[in-house]
């Protein structure tokens, strides 16, 4: 049998909350499954690239998106950001290709 953290009240391993005081006793046993998620490594990419994009740095953002559309040509996120830039490109030469 366990003690609860707060009040020191035997608790069950099993229990979450006390059952004298109310105090959450698996809460730090519950937090790396709250904010665990797996992350891809081109959702960083894509999260980089629409950064570099939403600041006007658009050679940095076609980079990045090439290199997504690259490893997945079917990408449509990477293949609407590219002609975004594109039509950029042909409205105003000097913002596309200027590496910052």
């Amino acid at each position: 049998m366990n003690s609860c953290p707060r009040c020191e009240s035997s608790i069950f391993a099993e229990d979450n909350y006390c059952g004298t005081c109310g105090y959450e006793v698996n809460r730090d046993a519950k937090i790396p499954l709250m904010t665990k998620k797996d992350i891809k490594v081109e959702d960083v990419r894509a999260n980089l690239g629409m950064v570099y994009f939403k600041m006007g740095k658009y050679a940095q953002a076609q980079e990045i998106f090439e290199t997504i559309r690259e490893n997945d040509p079917q990408n449509k996120l990477a293949q609407n950001i590219l002609n975004h830039i594109e039509e950029i490109r042909k409205k105003d030469d000097t913002k596309i290709l200027t590496k910052v």
